[in-house]
């Protein structure tokens, strides 16, 4: 049953076969095939009907259902009337669909990330492009454009671009689209099986395509196609080149294209980790051969709609910065000195790094100390309710003690005769999630030196300690005398493995004396001095000359310690 469509007091008539598989034809005397103004009309080409209603004519017919190329005349010629002027209601004039009109149509914005602006209002998901819109992308912005065909257009930043034509004929999916690029890239998934072409036009020359995935760039003096599949003629003022899947071309300002290059395989990203659990990591992977620099872009998505990141760098290493955990999909490809940029390697990396791992009040690394209690201090991350520090002897934390704390520190004793410990906090958030561990810190703990042992002969006065090997013996004396006090250093080197040192010390003056020790370790980090030791050197009975008076033993004749 046909279907009629009303537009005020004309109304059209449309077979549905024709309409929809357009394999039909319309029988009548059409006469022979003859050539149209737009394509060779022929006994397969499908047909729609007109029915002529009082005050019609060919010239109103033609002005309102036909492509401007098209005549009235042509019209009545295929029609084969004798007298075009006059028209009886209830005639069926039949017109080839080629010849129809084209429609207008709008494009769509599928994604964006970033501000755009289009005629001075924002731009969000979902809205309409009509033909001849303009977009230009910031920095950051990246958008992706839907075609009413299923073909879409990825525009990178710093890009403009024009929709000039979209245009839309009868019982055509395929869109009729030429897009300006005026500074930039753009990304083209074009639809297989166009009946009409998709063009993408730099400065310099001007991609053709049916059906392909192919980019197409403008940046400085110089135009740039690359083909991942299909094909693309790649046509500039003074000639074309025909590029196949895995081929691209450059084009100068004169319009003078290059012949086909074929474009750098994708990098091996085969050996990035599957996951990772911090918010910053260096990822490396094989240099490609010929590559001069390499484009990396990080998305949240697999079709690169909501990218994170684009950046362009010489080395191949990717610096992986994350906001939020989650999948992070990546997208590397090698850039030849050309400028041509070749296939995308594609990894997907699963970031676990939150709740994020506390800071610790140490600096990452070494810390040592001399307390019998080491004081462990972290700062607390938002959301954060409790920690989990780990202990161990060792950087691998192999046999690591794990404690829940709810507070920001840990007292940790030292272990018996100093020791070595490794330590590290991890963050657990209110639904009980545990984080990744934040940086190690080592503790050393090196012993204080126990006071000098003190033997007192008259006023000879014998010094005895122990001393770890290759350690510098620091002993410091001190008294009053005349109201004032007195400080004496000994300085003793290292004496090898002995762990005995002594030091006879004379020529102090009656009273009281304390002592104490430190060490200096091969570091020239020394020791707080030990606990003092204090004794009283005897003022002995002395002969008129001043000399002191000894025993037979030795010893003097005086008062005795304390």
């Amino acid at each position: 049953m046909p279907v009629r469509v009303r537009d005020g007091w004309r109304s059209l008539v449309v077979g549905m076969g024709l309409l929809v598989l357009g394999i039909f034809p319309v029988s009548g005397q059409q006469g022979p095939p003859r050539a149209s103004p737009i394509v060779n009309v022929t006994a397969e080409t499908p047909l729609i009907e007109h029915q002529v209603v009082r005050g019609d004519t060919l010239i109103a017919i033609a002005r309102e259902l036909l492509d401007p190329a098209v005549s009235w005349q042509d019209l009545a010629s295929f029609n084969q009337y004798k007298r075009p002027d006059r028209l009886l209601p209830g005639t069926r004039v039949k017109i080839p669909v080629p010849w129809i009109k084209p429609i207008a149509v709008d494009a769509s914005i599928a994604a964006i990330t970033g501000e755009l602006a289009l005629d001075g209002r924002a731009v969000l998901v979902g809205d309409k492009l009509p033909e001849g819109s303009v977009l230009e992308t910031g920095a950051q912005t990246v958008v992706t454009i839907a075609l009413p065909d299923g073909s879409r257009l990825r525009v990178a930043p710093a890009s403009v671009v024009r929709l000039e034509r979209l245009r839309r004929y009868h019982g055509e999916k395929s869109v009729d689209a030429l897009i300006r690029l005026e500074r930039g890239r753009v990304e083209a998934s074009a639809e297989p099986g166009r009946q009409r072409p998709l063009q993408i036009r730099s400065p310099f020359a001007t991609a053709a395509v049916r059906g392909t995935d192919f980019r197409v760039g403008s940046i400085d003096a110089l135009a740039t196609a690359e083909v991942l599949t299909g094909g693309v003629a790649w046509s500039g003022s003074a000639d074309t080149s025909r590029l196949d899947g895995g081929f691209g071309a450059t084009a100068d300002p004169q319009g003078v294209v290059s012949g086909p290059i074929a474009l750098l395989p994708a990098p091996d990203l085969s050996g990035l980790p599957a996951q990772i659990r911090t918010t910053d990591t260096r990822l490396v992977f094989p240099r490609v051969e010929g590559a001069a620099s390499y484009r990396i872009e990080t998305a949240a998505d697999a079709r690169f709609e909501q990218p994170l990141s684009l950046v362009q760098i010489d080395a191949p290493e990717i610096n992986l910065t994350t906001r939020n955990d989650g999948p992070v999909h990546l997208r590397v490809r090698a850039v030849a000195s050309s400028r041509l940029e070749g296939f995308d390697a594609r990894s997907v990396i699963q970031v676990n790094a939150r709740p994020l791992a506390p800071r610790t009040r140490a600096q990452p690394g070494q810390e040592i100390i001399f307390d019998p209690v080491a004081r462990l201090e972290w700062s607390a991350q938002a959301g954060v309710e409790s920690f989990r520090v780990q202990l161990a002897d060792n950087a691998r934390f192999g046999n690591a003690q794990d404690q829940l704390v709810n507070g920001l520190s840990l007292e940790v004793p030292s272990p018996a005769g100093g020791g070595t410990l490794f330590w590290r906090v991890a963050s657990i958030d209110s639904s009980g999630r545990v984080g990744p561990f934040g940086e190690s810190s080592r503790i050393e703990w090196r012993a204080v030196p126990a006071a000098p042992d003190v033997q007192v002969n008259g006023e000879r006065i014998m010094l005895t300690w122990s001393v770890p090997p290759a350690h510098h013996s620091t002993i410091e004396l001190r008294w009053t005398s005349g109201g004032q006090e007195r400080v004496r250093l000994i300085e003793h080197p290292p004496a090898g493995p002995v762990g005995k040192m002594q030091v006879l010390v004379t020529d102090l003056p009656p009273g009281i004396v304390r002592a104490r020790l430190r060490w200096t370790a091969p570091d020239q980090l020394s020791t707080p001095f030990s606990p003092e030791v204090r004794w009283r050197v005897p003022d002995p009975i002395r002969s008129a000359d001043g000399r002191s008076i000894e025993l037979g033993s030795g010893g003097l004749v005086g008062s005795s310690n304390p």
